[in-house]
């Protein structure tokens, strides 16, 4: 006996495709992470921003084949020959691999568009990719790679990375870039051979945000500062009480070829800086003081999520800051900035402005100032006009069009965020 399928199943059955219909506009991000491939992210994993370091891809550096259809379809590569570049090698044109990895971020949710310029430390991640061993086959009927080739594959490897915003590593892991086949009926060969790279690109990409390492490395992590004990400086001997004081307070700290600036808070030869300035040379650094004095520093701790560091000397300075406990500032109040910009020929340099503001970043705040402020001058010191620490300079905007915007952590926030106090 032959059994039908029930009414009601049929009934479900005709339904299905507006169920789906339905889902897709009520529930889009369901269906945007699985048509992606990537997981959408969630509440306990950090932003992530796509800076491949590798801006240039050169097309000399490939290595491009000719592989008749036949061929390809065996699986056999062992026919397929070079070609060079009198005989139609291309160049790659509109490179901006990057584009499509950006694009695939935003949608699932990994790029914070409400936060531009102020970014948490702690709770965003870059994301590198290197793209190499590249084999571009061009699979054509003719055996002439003359003719118009019917399709592009593509064979390489593609490097990711992701990295705190400081640099350091966090989890990096090598895929193959496999991509699909791409013909040539609307394109030139250059876009085409450009846009099989892309495809491979966002093919591993997909790949390395589903692997477990991926997943663990973008987990908010919890402030580091927790684990620390309270640490305790000796006060100042003597604090400044005027720019010219101040100056001689403030050190350059040179890390390898290059350079920023940081300031004493202590009788003890306790230095404070930015954490971006030491974190790649924690066991090389020197300090030189306006005097032309040079000392070999010692990394003592750090407040990444706060971009601040605690260095070490032997030494008795003239002058070191007094940390305050309150805010000593007002909107407006007149400024000074000291630090070493671009040259460490220009240790101490002095320059003023105005407070111009305060920023929110999470739970923090930020001290906004209109002073002139250079590479170089990282770490540096933000007084006022009687020579008291007011704040720490640790960034400023850059671009055409912008000028006299500048970052620095409020100083009576400083004790609390590295643990520390002065008795």
């Amino acid at each position: 006996m032959y059994q039908t399928t029930p009414p009601n199943c049929v009934l479900m059955i005709k339904l299905l495709p507006f169920f789906f219909l339905t889902l897709s506009i009520f529930a889009p991000s369901i269906f945007l992470a699985q048509g992606l491939g990537i997981p959408t992210k969630q509440e306990d994993q950090r932003y992530l921003i796509y800076k491949p370091e590798q801006e240039e891809l050169e097309a000399s550096k490939m290595k491009i084949l000719f592989i008749s259809k036949k061929n390809y379809e065996r699986n056999q590569t062992k026919n397929s020959r070079d070609i060079s570049p009198d005989e139609g090698a291309m160049d790659l044109v509109n490179y901006d691999f990057g584009g499509s990895v950006r694009r695939l971020l935003r949608k699932a949710g990994y790029t914070d568009s409400t936060r531009k310029i102020l970014r948490q430390n702690g709770n965003t991640c870059y994301l590198d990719s290197e793209i190499k061993n590249i084999k571009v086959y061009m699979v054509a009927k003719s055996p002439s790679p003359y003719s118009t080739p019917l399709f592009f594959v593509a064979d390489f490897e593609v490097e990711w990375k992701i990295k705190t915003i400081y640099g350091e590593l966090l989890y990096a892991h090598q895929y193959k870039g496999e991509t699909k086949e791409l013909r040539t009926e609307d394109y030139e060969k250059d876009e085409i051979m450009t846009e099989t790279l892309a495809e491979g690109l966002k093919a591993s990409m997909v790949k390395m945000m589903r692997d477990e390492g991926t997943i663990e490395a973008l987990k908010k992590q919890e402030p580091s500062t927790d684990s620390l004990s309270q640490l305790t400086l000796a006060a100042p001997g003597s604090s400044p009480s005027s720019p010219a004081e101040a100056q001689q307070a403030t050190v350059t700290v040179k890390v390898g070829d290059g350079h920023g600036s940081g300031f004493f808070v202590s009788q003890d030869g306790y230095i404070l800086t930015n954490y971006h300035v030491v974190v790649n040379q924690k066991e090389n650094l020197e300090i030189l003081t306006g005097e032309g004095e040079t000392y070999k520093a010692t990394f003592v701790r750090s407040d990444p999520e706060n971009d601040l560091a605690l260095l070490k000397v032997e030494a008795e300075p003239a002058f070191a800051f007094s940390l305050p406990s309150e805010k000593n500032y007002s909107l407006g109040n007149s400024i000074f900035a000291i630090g070493t910009p671009k040259s460490i020929e220009l240790g101490q340099t002095l320059s003023r402005g105005i407070v111009s503001g305060e920023r929110k970043v999470g739970e923090n705040k930020l001290l906004q100032i209109d002073a002139s402020i250079n590479s170089g001058n990282s770490g540096g010191p933000i007084i006022s006009a009687d020579g008291k620490l007011v704040g720490i300079v640790n960034s400023k905007l850059v671009g055409l069009g912008i000028e006299g915007i500048a970052f620095g952590t409020p100083a009576y926030k400083l004790m609390e965020f590295l643990k520390i106090e002065l008795e």
